[in-house]
């Protein structure tokens, strides 16, 4: 199983587990945009090319829905930045 379908697998087990969506990248029209993911349907369209950067979307969306339970599908750059807010109280990750 290569990267992108081992990370929709996990995606789609916790979409399956009750979280809210799941927040990752997705290609329409040529053009990578993030993209909360509701249903694992729509993870066909996962793209894990990194150009935009989700962390300040994840802040936002649990500033939001504070009751919400998201997953975020992050590399780099994200996974510091989500660290970093983390340690600010932001949210708190799993």
């Amino acid at each position: 199983m290569d990267e992108k379908e081992r990370i929709k697998a996990e995606a789609t087990k916790l979409l399956k587990e009750g979280y809210d969506g799941i927040l990752g990248l997705r290609r329409r029209w040529g053009h990578v945009s993030p993209c909360l993911f509701t249903n694992p349907e729509e993870l066909n369209d996962l793209e894990l090319e990194p150009r935009y950067l989700l962390a300040n979307l994840v802040r936002q969306l649990k500033e939001k829905w504070q009751d919400k339970q998201f997953g975020v599908i992050a590399r780099g750059c994200d996974e510091r930045a989500l660290d970093k807010l983390e340690e600010r109280g932001a949210f708190k990750k799993d």
